[in-house]
């Protein structure tokens, strides 16, 4: 390789490493997960234009497909299901912590209310 370009590649390199670790540095100052994250499905070869679609958490085969645009497409639609699934999971926890709270100061005030009409 030409000495120039293996120079600029080092280069480079240092300069990536360096913008990797002032971006971990700042996510961890500010108290926040990292927002770019790795995808949660991939595209693995099995031969004969076969391929598989593996779930990173667990390890496991989600389908065999033909084809690479398709077992692509596949991953992305496992993906964004994945994601929708994850969203409506925060969606529940929401209403349910919404629901807790709107108890909590209903019982409250009823409280208040009674301890008002006792003092009378």
């Amino acid at each position: 390789m030409n000495p120039t370009i293996q120079l600029s590649r080092a280069i480079l390199d240092g300069l990536r490493q360096r913008a990797t670790l002032a971006t971990a540095e700042f996510y961890q100052k500010a108290g926040i997960t990292a927002a770019v994250a790795s995808p949660r499905f991939t595209v693995v070869p099995h031969g004969n234009n076969l391929f598989g679609v593996v779930d990173r958490q667990t390890g496991t085969e989600r389908a065999e497909i033909a084809g690479h645009l398709n077992a692509c497409r596949s991953a992305e639609d496992f993906e964004s299901a994945a994601r929708a699934t994850k969203t409506t999971q925060r969606t529940v926890a929401y209403v349910a912590r919404l629901m807790t709270r709107w108890a909590f100061v209903s019982a409250v005030m009823l409280a208040g209310f009674a301890f008002m009409g006792v003092s009378r």
